[in-house]
């Protein structure tokens, strides 16, 4: 997989599970001002990711040098994890 497609993947993800753990605190806790930003930013965040995959000429424009992109990885990752362990208490 090349470096954008992953960037773009990975951004997307951070943004699903922030939005999904935002709308989720609002479901079951009422609304509140840190969950309504979670899930405002986290389906900002999706959609602008989903856009540049799906819509953009050249992805690759909008990514960090190859770094940013190891670091967006690392950040899917963490955020899954961490919404898992939300999850389990």
């Amino acid at each position: 997989m090349d470096g954008p497609t992953l960037y773009h993947l990975s951004n997307g993800v951070v943004g699903g599970v922030v939005a999904t753990m935002g709308i989720s605190i609002i479901v079951t806790d009422g609304s509140s001002l840190g969950a309504g930003l979670m899930a405002v930013g986290g389906s900002g965040l999706f959609l602008f990711a989903a856009s540049q995959l799906l819509f953009s000429d050249d992805p690759a424009d909008s990514v960090p040098n190859s770094g940013g992109i190891g670091l967006a990885v690392l950040g899917a990752v963490l955020v899954c994890l961490g919404a898992l362990l939300q999850l389990a208490t």
